[in-house]
């Protein structure tokens, strides 16, 4: 009982950052919460994890600057039960190894080439580049007006084999085929 109301509150805190969090707060800080709190709300099948105790890894794609904000952010809460991760990955083949991958704006002629490298691995992918979800790219970040939204692509999240919460789809615009 105590964790559903634990989810609730989290669910909410997303909620009101969806729908509250007007552009001039820092951007770089509210994407790094709703990344925390994304893998928060994911699920991965046991075998993305080589033990019980290992973490969920976060990997931002060549944006230390933003892989430091995110490990601000993250303090020491945990995703699942199990600790959370920061990595910046430099290189290709680190993208299949980590369960979120973040690709920012700054690198979207990186976009196809990484989802395509994570294509059979259970990785959330995340990003901010237009039009990601619509190229196999699973949540995304784009502006309303002056707020910062989400989108979802739930058939790219079941290929990779991750599951995102139903709370947290609720919240999202849906891109794909399933509305």
């Amino acid at each position: 009982m105590a964790c559903g109301a634990a989810r609730s509150l989290l669910l909410a805190a997303v909620a009101g950052f969806a729908v509250l969090a007007p552009a001039q707060t820092d951007e770089a800080k509210l994407k790094a919460e709703f990344l925390v709190r994304f893998a928060a709300y994911t699920s991965w099948p046991t075998r993305a994890f080589a033990f019980d105790t290992s973490p969920v890894v976060i990997g931002v794609w060549k944006d230390v600057a933003f892989a430091k904000t995110l490990i601000e952010v993250r303090g020491g809460r945990t995703a699942g039960g199990r600790p959370i991760v920061i990595k910046t990955l430099a290189s290709y083949s680190e993208a299949s190894e980590v369960h979120v991958l973040f690709i920012p704006a700054a690198r979207s002629s990186d976009v196809v080439r990484l989802l395509t490298e994570v294509k059979r691995s259970p990785v959330l992918t995340v990003s901010e580049v237009a039009g990601f979800c619509a190229k196999g790219g699973i949540l995304n970040f784009y502006k309303q007006g002056a707020y910062v939204r989400f989108e979802a692509n739930p058939d790219a999240a079941r290929a990779a084999g991750v599951q995102i919460s139903s709370q947290l789809l609720k919240l999202a615009r849906i891109v794909g085929g399933e509305k």
